[in-house]
């Protein structure tokens, strides 16, 4: 089953049998890495002031969204969530979170003298400069990068203490990330100040975030960008056919009918006065998980 929208497949047709008794994890995260989403295009006119840059991800990738729920307790689920547009369903780092990322920066002054190449600047006016006052930071989506996919699966198995050893009780996480190859855009509208230009602004954000990257775990790699852009070859896509053939069709809620197994409800709701949702049988499964 292609996925036309990733955040809607994400939330929503992602966990369809996922506790059925032949589930399968592995069909619907082949479907995440399979999908081929069209690169995002702002439409219109760039509004007064807007500058942005573009940059890559390097290998092995972006995690982003990683602390937004996800887990349902199905074996081989992606148990952490990704930043996924609603409208668009491309992966995206929300602007907030890109003015997080850079105002972290100006609590080392001479680490933002060293990119501005001056000394004697006064950091902290430039920061009251840039967040306090008309900056305005925009979304950041991927606009190249993706005709081989835009999402992997990462499997990252962290280890505990314990009287076995440092190294006992290995626990298998499963994550979505973004690929290496995928270009961002990264958006803002800007003024000139009294401090530095708006150009001096693009310039000191962007040398941010290549320095200090976006995301979750960056201090093992993930979440780089490089500036030097290089093409990315196709490779053959899987046909819709092949695609379709590895699961079953997504199956639509019907009244009186459980969502999990499809088996006739007959029980009544009495705040609702409608049938519940699930039979007696896997509302026990979900009890008991």
């Amino acid at each position: 089953m292609p996925a036309n929208n990733l955040s809607w497949f994400f939330n929503v047709e992602y966990f369809d049998r996922a506790f059925d008794s032949a589930s399968d994890m592995s069909i619907p995260n082949k479907t995440l890495q399979n999908a081929r989403p069209k690169a995002y295009k702002a439409s219109g006119k760039a509004l007064p002031g807007q500058k942005s840059f573009v940059l890559q991800v390097e290998y092995p990738g972006l995690m982003a969204g990683v602390g937004y729920p996800h887990a349902a307790g199905a074996e081989g689920e992606v148990c952490a969530g990704c930043s996924l547009d609603y409208v668009t369903g491309l992966p995206y780092i929300p602007g907030s979170s890109v003015k997080g990322i850079l105002r972290s920066a100006f609590e080392h002054e001479g680490y933002i003298k060293e990119i501005l190449e001056d000394e004697e600047a006064d950091v902290k006016a430039l920061e009251e400069e840039i967040f306090t006052n008309s900056d305005i930071f925009l979304d950041a989506f991927p606009t190249d990068g993706m005709c081989n996919g835009v999402l992997e699966i990462e499997n990252i198995t962290p280890h505990h203490n314990s009287s076995l050893g440092t190294l006992s009780e290995p626990t298998p996480l499963t994550f979505a990330k973004v690929k290496p190859d995928v270009v961002f855009e990264f958006g803002f509208i800007l003024k000139d100040g009294d401090t530095v230009s708006a150009e001096k602004k693009l310039e000191l954000f962007k040398q941010i975030i290549l320095d200090l990257g976006v995301g979750a775990k960056t201090n093992v790699g993930f979440g780089r960008f490089t500036d030097e852009i290089k093409p990315v070859t196709p490779a053959a896509a899987p046909s819709a056919e092949q695609t379709a053939s590895e699961r079953p069709p997504f199956r639509r809620y019907e009244e009186g009918k459980c969502r999990t197994c499809g088996k006739p409800v007959t029980a009544i709701n009495r705040n609702t006065n409608k049938p519940f949702p699930y039979c007696y049988e896997c509302n026990q499964k979900f009890r008991n998980r």
